[in-house]
């Protein structure tokens, strides 16, 4: 069952379809025309047959005729070139419009003369002498029921034209009334009853007058059959087919049973009473009869149509089997009502089941995203083009499956090219594409292996020549297709070619067959070829397919092993080492000259046998374990060991090593052992040993004498500092004392003079604090300090002393502590006093306008981590293993600049290890360091008190 579904609001439109225009009102315009203008010349020269059609019959007034012409010009006028569905030119509904007004105007102006009884002299204005002649008292005024028609005919006219655009029907209800006045007056001549045509004397309706006014209403109702009062008699139904059969009968046949009814009263062959019986009998026969035919020839409409609907059930039954098994689905779409209509295969194509409400945005939600643009793309361009509607594009099945479909249809259109709707099906091209992809990755493939794949005929003629072959063969292909095959072939080959032909046309396959081609630049080259027999649709052989590899390089390689064997059996013949060859049963294979002189057993002697027949103590060594170790795949270094040998009668050192011997394919075919010996050098090493240990005794005696005199220098250092820091502090105290003027006062080169003896001074002092606490580090003489504080406040205090530095070099000092680093338990003096030679070192080696960082932050649970980043000289990678010796200066040159004794970086490292810690430092020179401190937050001292 076909389902149907909406458009959205997006979807193109298009007008409903119209009618074709036919060309006979038109015919009847000039027919009415043509009529009136012989009725003029039949009063202007008298001529009865013209004016009256019959003598003593009522003429047509040249008025009358007048109106004709008016009408009929305005029918021809307002009735478009093309039909009714166009639209005349602006100056033809002009003129049609004013002559149907003129008609109308003409007509109304007589009938009020009649009405009113009052004479404005418009009958005078046509052929006035002629009409004169007919006697009367107005002899060229027409009858009312003219003048009425005229009336008629020209609204119908001028209605016609204004409803061209709408489905007014008002101008057929005007034409049907001007119809039926016409007939009345046809009948009248026809039964002879005067008073349906005449209302007075000279006021009669003429004959021609009455059909001209019958064939301009017909004309009327003619132009838009298919609308209004017309519509059922004009449809393509059964009750329009039904209606055209039966109108014509139903209309004509009382007619003609009454005209016949009244002919046989007046001839005497019956009284009024009977005829009227007769005429009823007959007309209920006669519509008995009608009805009887209408009747079967409904049933046999009805007959037929049921034939014709079994008929196409079939055939559609046929249908929708062939598209199934083709997967092909019919649609429609209406572009009028946007609707869509598809069929079950449409549907099972698009994954959608038949219970599925599907609307017009289902079939483009389906759509692939990257192909929506393209079909909207290619319907446009059907249906704007009238071409043919052929796309094929990708959908998205519900289950997320990808699927190709082809679009194929056209559109049908109306008389003014607009189109109407578009028919088609589609076909599922998935497999197709498959294919086609499946080609396509076997083209690539072909394009891009580094063999070259060559087709050919059976008589050697090249048919495909991919860029392996290009490469190979140094031939392009536009060069190689439609050339002989001979062309890489070496001449000497020719034969050779022949033959492998002839086993193809057999059916035979060749594999791997190793031969010679030649290059186009003349060059011979080693290829193995593979070569196919290639069938056509019938199964005959039609070609062949050659894969060539080239194999040159692996002909080297070959030549180069053969090369290399010859080589390596020259080294392991002369090599100053035992080389051992075992094969998987640990026979020995290979025995070279340098273990028959260790060893004393030759070659000959051992070649063949066991390993443990030849030397049975390699078990009890552990020696042969290691050999089953080396056949499993291990590589192993034996221990040096003392090695009996019968052969030779006395036992030596040997060092062996085993490995697993590989055969090409990557299978353990063996073991080889290599073998050195050391008996020499385990005597040499047995004296060097005894010789070690007297030297160690000796440099133990000689560090412990180095620690003694080092711990004595210490100590003297540090009373030598002591005596020179007593003195030293006078000397700073009574400088202060002069320098702040309480002595009196002092001129500024006084000052001058003092602020150097001050500065000097209390660099001297820290220059012996430095050398104090080294010494104390070094004599172990160092007591820490512990105490709980919070961290930030104790580096805050040194960044505040440090800044002040830092701020007249012109270098920014910034630091941060991280907010979960509260109180630790450290020599909080000590942890000053890291933080400041680390941040003064990084002030005085950074030049303005530099930056130096200290930041604290946790490393875990247990311990912090400090980092001074400074973006200074850096230090050089070659120095950075000095950086922490004492009284050392990693470039004495610069000593002039950068005062300082070495000491400042040694004991900052010294008091950092004092509290558990450790510092690392990474630098680039030329663009800075960064000294990290690890510490623990807590420190527990080895007596565990604090202070």
């Amino acid at each position: 069952m076909a389902l149907r579904a909406r458009r959205s609001e997006g979807a193109p439109s298009a007008p409903a379809e119209r009618p074709r225009s036919t060309g006979w009102p038109k015919a009847a315009a000039c027919l009415v025309v043509l009529t009136a203008v012989l009725v003029l010349v039949g009063w202007a020269l008298d001529v009865t047959a013209l004016k009256s059609v019959a003598p003593g019959w009522a003429p047509m007034r040249p008025s009358t005729a007048l109106c004709f012409i008016l009408l009929g010009s305005a029918l021809w006028l307002l009735h478009a070139p093309s039909g009714p569905s166009e639209t005349p030119g602006a100056l033809r509904k002009v003129l049609g419009q004013a002559c149907a007004g003129l008609a109308m105007l003409v007509g109304a102006v007589s009938l009020g003369e009649h009405l009113f009884r009052f004479d404005i002299g418009i009958d005078d204005l046509f052929l006035p002498e002629a009409v004169r002649a007919g006697g009367g008292p107005f002899p060229a005024r027409m009858a009312p029921v003219s003048a009425a028609e005229s009336i008629l005919m020209g609204l119908a006219l001028l209605r016609m034209k204004a409803e061209s655009h709408g489905k007014g029907v008002a101008s057929q209800h005007l034409a049907l009334a001007g119809v039926f006045i016409g007939c009345l007056v046809l009948l009248g001549y026809a039964y002879g009853a005067p008073a349906l045509y005449r209302i007075a004397p000279f006021s009669a309706v003429a004959l021609h007058t009455a059909l001209l006014f019958v064939l301009l209403g017909v004309a009327v109702l003619g132009i838009r059959p298919e609308q209004g009062l017309m519509a059922p008699f004009t449809g393509h139904t059964l009750g329009g087919h039904m209606a055209r059969r039966m109108l014509p009968v139903a209309l004509s046949l009382p007619f003609l049973l009454g005209w016949l009814r009244l002919q046989g009263e007046r001839a005497g062959w019956y009284g009024a009473e009977f005829g009227l019986a007769v005429f009823a009998a007959s007309n209920a026969l006669a519509f008995a009869a009608l009805v009887w035919l209408g009747a079967r020839s409904l049933n046999t409409a009805e007959a037929q149509r049921q034939q014709a609907n079994e008929r196409l059930r079939q055939s559609e039954e046929r249908l929708r089997l062939a598209m199934a098994g083709a997967r092909l689905g019919p649609w429609h779409w209406d572009l009028g009502s946007g609707e869509l209509v598809w069929s079950e295969q449409c549907l099972a194509l698009f994954g959608v089941t038949p219970r599925t409400a599907v609307t017009y945005d289902t079939f483009v939600a389906a759509l692939h995203p990257e192909d929506r643009a393209g079909v909207d793309a290619a319907v446009r361009h059907a249906l704007d083009g009238r071409t043919n509607y052929d796309v094929e594009y990708r959908i998205v099945w519900p289950d997320g499956t990808v699927h190709w479909l082809n679009a194929k249809g056209r559109g049908y259109y109306d008389a003014a090219g607009r189109p109407l709707r578009m028919e088609g099906v589609v076909l599922d091209i998935s497999e197709r594409k498959q294919a086609e992809e499946i080609r396509a990755r076997l083209a690539a493939i072909v394009e891009g292996s580094e063999d070259a794949i060559i087709g050919k005929t059976l008589e050697s003629t090249i048919t495909s020549w991919n860029r392996g072959a290009e490469r190979l063969f140094g031939y392009a292909a536009k060069e190689a297709v439609g050339q002989a095959i001979w062309v890489v072939i070496p001449p000497e080959r020719l034969d050779e070619e022949a033959r492998l032909l002839a086993r193809l046309r057999r059916g035979e396959h060749v594999r791997h067959y190793e031969t010679v081609r030649r290059h186009k630049n003349g060059r011979v080259v080693d290829v193995s070829l593979t070569m196919s027999p290639i069938a056509d649709g019938a199964g005959r052989i039609a070609g062949a397919a050659t894969i060539a590899r080239d194999i040159t390089e692996r002909k080297r390689a070959e030549q180069a092993l053969r090369e290399s064997n010859r080589f390596n059996e020259q080294i392991i013949q002369g090599a100053q080492e035992g080389i051992i060859v075992l094969d998987r049963e640990l026979r020995y294979l290979v025995w070279n000259p340098y273990m028959e002189r260790v060893s004393g057993a030759k070659a000959g002697d051992v070649i063949g046998r066991h390993a443990l027949e030849v030397f049975p103590h390699l078990e009890a060594l552990g020696l042969y374990a290691h050999l089953e170790r080396a056949l499993a795949g291990e590589y192993l270094k034996s221990p040096d060991t003392l090695m009996p040998l019968p052969h030779r009668g006395r036992p030596v050192w040997i060092a062996a090593e085993e490995g697993p011997l590989y055969s090409a394919t990557g299978v353990v075919t063996g073991v080889i052992v290599t073998i050195h010996e050391i008996t020499e050098r385990k005597e040499a090493e047995a004296e060097l040993k005894a010789l070690n240990e007297t030297l160690e005794r000796r440099v133990r005696e000689r560090t412990a004498e180095a620690v003694q005199a080092n711990r004595r220098k210490s100590e003297f250092l540090a009373h030598m500092s002591h005596e020179l820091r007593t003195p030293l502090n006078a000397i700073i105290g009574f400088s202060e004392v002069l320098a702040d003027e309480k002595a009196g006062p002092l001129n500024a080169k006084q000052k001058d003079y003092l602020g150097d003896v001050l500065s000097s001074g209390r660099h001297l002092l820290r220059l012996i604090n430095d050398v104090l606490d080294m010494a104390k580090v070094e004599a172990g003489k160092m007591e820490l300090r512990l105490e709980t504080f919070p961290l930030a406040k104790a580096l805050g205090e040194v960044c505040a002393v440090v800044k002040a530095i830092a701020d007249q070099k012109g270098v920014t000092l910034t630091w941060a502590v991280a907010p979960e680093l509260g109180a630790v338990a450290l020599d909080g003096q000590k942890l000053k006093q890291i933080c400041y030679n680390l941040l003064s070192n990084a002030v005085k080696f950074t030049d303005s306008p530099g930056r130096v960082e200290l930041t604290a932050a946790p490393q875990d649970e247990c311990r912090f981590e400090l980092q001074v980043k400074d973006t200074g000289r850096g230090i050089k990678p070659e120095d950075l293993p000095r950086l922490f010796s004492t009284f050392e200066q990693l470039e004495p040159s610069a000593s002039h600049r950068f005062e300082g004794t070495g000491l400042g970086l040694a004991l900052t490292k010294r008091l950092v290890e004092l509290q558990g810690g450790s510092i690392t430092v990474e630098s680039r020179y030329g663009q800075g360091s960064t000294f990290a401190v690890v510490l623990p937050r807590r420190l527990v001292p080895e007596d565990g008190r604090e202070g």
